[in-house]
């Protein structure tokens, strides 16, 4: 994923947003060939370049970039020495496959221009344009005409043209932020515009850029206020500017953009720094006593480097506590509210095992009975149906005994698979268009051995729970989230429990951007191109009755207070304890039920370790906090 020549060739990392405390390293006037020894050094150690600069001498580029270290979770690549027609048509090809530019960097070489262009693929929808071929004077008319559309520059690099400089420049959706842009500044005219604008306006730099004009080098600006704390510093020396890096390594100020000029043929670097902001947004209403869950989740999340996050706790059926945690968007923009709906993974299950106990105790489908009963089971062509499939009743697939072990070999399969998650492999091996539909799944393992007698053993089966979906529409009649919303959800107020969509174009417009380091080839389409995995490796409406639901926490929780998370209704008196975790690229969902009537859910936009789908550690830290509460609020 990191190979081949920087120039027109795509190089892949991971990337987060650069913050004050991660480790940086600035390479400064690197031919092509040292800068790309230099970048398989830092990719290989999880750097990614956050700005790209280039300076010119006798036409050869040398490369200025800035490389921070983080270990986030949205793919990247970067393409440099192209030319303008070849950066026209990325800027049109490379959004369809869902990356977006945050950075550019422009020079000649041979003659001609040349430009660099980080992209990201982090979901992030914040609307943007590139503008090529501008003249200052055309960047200042252009800027203007952008800020009436509710745009301002966020990068801009100037290169020189055969006419005179000429400028690129990325615009960025910034409508209500205030922001200035200013053009052809000597640098102390840049100084003191900078320090004014934040003395009056609390404006800081966001985007700067240097250009020759005649024998003198002159500077382009944005400042903006975006709420964040920021600073610049002119006219350093490599020495001064290594200094300077140095001493800001662990302050609150972090880089964000190293711009490089000449000033009487001496090289001369400007630095703009910014600060984050120190805590994540929190939203939403608590009691007083249980502001403590607050103290405790932002720590955790800073930890894990979690952005965005919704919990909610109720004690003895009254809701106490309702948070939103981070941001909802990858650029950081829009707090998360309280009630965004998440993705549920494995935590749609215990609603399965509600409904189906439901319609047991309704007389409608008494536990015992065989799943053929309900399905009709017919393996594929060629294949032959396990006789133990006969043995499979409604009971067995409910306690995960119904003969199905995803650890185990089966043919052709040494390792074992997860059927529900092998879209590509069974889309092909029967013959099917993308994307699959729950019938798919059950279609191909009709034409597997089952690994063990059912009933004789526990094996976590999601393909189980997939099969108790479709029961549950044979008995009612309706698919199965319509039967969950009238027999479970509907009588207890929790509309804001749904089906989760693969695309997100087709989400609710409550959900936040799904963050992980995954890429995989597409489950909704036959082309096999690559995508990001929370948005396409598979298909969350066919995982709907064991792990295709969304929900927001506060009505996940009317559900805790009505039902236990194993299924049956709860009984005033009853006391028992459970927990439950669900686990997909892209989230995480906790659910727990203590003894003494407290019920916790929290979502997560982002498994909260992408090395482990489970992590236990988060159900420990909510205990220990309710634990920790001797006076909760009265009923």
């Amino acid at each position: 994923m990191r190979s081949g020549l920087l120039t027109g060739a795509v190089l892949t990392c991971l990337t987060v947003t650069a913050s004050a405390g991660d480790k940086w390293e600035y390479l400064q006037d690197r031919s092509p060939a040292q800068f790309q020894q230099d970048f398989n050094r830092l990719t290989g150690d999880d750097y990614r370049p956050v700005t790209l600069q280039f300076s010119t001498f006798d036409s050869a580029p040398l490369y200025n970039a800035l490389f921070v270290q983080d270990f986030g979770p949205f793919a990247w690549h970067m393409r440099s020495g192209i030319g303008l027609e070849e950066c026209d048509r990325l800027l049109a090809s490379e959004p369809k496959k869902g990356f977006r530019p945050i950075t550019l960097g422009a020079c000649l070489e041979g003659g001609k221009p040349s430009l660099g262009i980080v992209f990201v693929r982090d979901g992030g929808r914040r609307p943007w344009e590139v503008k090529l071929r501008l003249t200052p004077a055309g960047f200042r008319t252009e800027s203007a005409a952008m800020a009436k559309r509710g745009f301002r520059p966020e990068a801009v690099a100037a290169y020189p043209g055969q006419s005179g400089v000429r400028l690129a420049a990325l615009f960025v959706e910034a409508a209500g932020q205030a922001h200035e842009t200013k053009f052809d500044l000597t640098e102390l005219d840049a100084k003191a515009f900078s320090d004014k604008a934040w003395a009056d306006n609390r404006q800081r730099v966001i985007a700067l850029t240097a250009y020759p004009a005649g024998k003198r080098t002159r500077f382009a600006l944005v400042t903006a206020a975006d709420g964040a704390d920021g600073d610049v510093v002119f006219g350093l020396s490599r020495a001064e500017l290594a200094r300077e890096l140095e001493r800001r390594r662990g302050g609150t100020l972090g880089v964000r953009t190293v711009v490089p000029y000449q000033v009487d043929g001496q090289m001369r670097v400007a630095a703009v720094f910014e600060a984050p902001p120190l805590e994540l947004p929190v939203t939403g209403d608590s009691e007083p006593e249980l502001t403590v869950f607050d103290a405790a989740l932002q720590g955790y999340m800073g930890e894990k480097r979690l952005r965005g996050a919704t919990l909610a706790v109720s004690r003895n059926g009254r809701l106490l506590l309702s948070r939103g945690y981070g941001y909802v968007d990858a650029e950081e923009r829009t707090a998360m509210p309280p009630d965004a709906m998440m993705r549920l993974a494995s935590n749609a299950k215990p609603l399965t095992a509600m409904l189906i106990q439901k319609l047991a105790r309704d007389g409608k489908l008494p536990l015992n009975t065989r799943v053929r009963e309900f399905l009709d089971i017919r393996p594929p062509t060629g294949r032959k149906l396990d006789d133990r499939w006969n043995d499979v009743t409604v009971e067995m697939l409910l306690k995960h005994r119904g003969g199905w072990d995803r650890k185990v070999a089966i043919d052709g399969h040494p390792d074992g698979l997860d059927p529900m998650f092998e879209h590509v492999l069974i889309a092909k091996e029967l013959h099917r268009s993308p994307p699959l539909k729950p019938r798919d799944f059950i279609d191909f393992m009709a034409g597997q051995p089952l690994q063990f007698q059912p009933g004789e053993k526990y094996a976590y089966s999601n393909f189980g729970y997939c099969l108790l979906g479709r029961v549950a529409e044979q008995v009612t009649g309706q698919t199965y989230v319509d039967a969950l919303q009238k027999e479970i959800l509907k009588p207890l107020g929790a509309t804001d429990i749904e089906l989760a969509r693969s695309r997100p174009d087709d989400r609710n417009p409550r959900e936040p951007v799904y963050r992980d380091p995954g890429e995989s080839p597409n489950a909704l389409t036959a082309a096999g191109e690559s995508v990001r995995a929370a948005d396409g490796s598979y298909i969350a409406e066919a995982l709907d009755s064991h792990g295709g639901l969304i929900a927001s926490a506060p009505h996940l929780l009317k559900v805790l207070d009505a039902y236990w998370i194993d299924g049956p209704p709860r009984r005033p008196g009853e006391r028992r304890e459970y927990r439950h975790l669900g686990s997909l690229p892209g989230n995480f969902s906790v659910m727990i039920q203590r003894q003494d009537g407290v019920n916790i859910v929290c979502n997560f936009n982002q498994r909260t370790d992408p090395a482990v789908k489970g992590d236990e550690g988060i159900v420990k830290l909510l205990n220990d906090v309710a634990d920790s509460i001797r006076d909760w609020p009265p009923p």
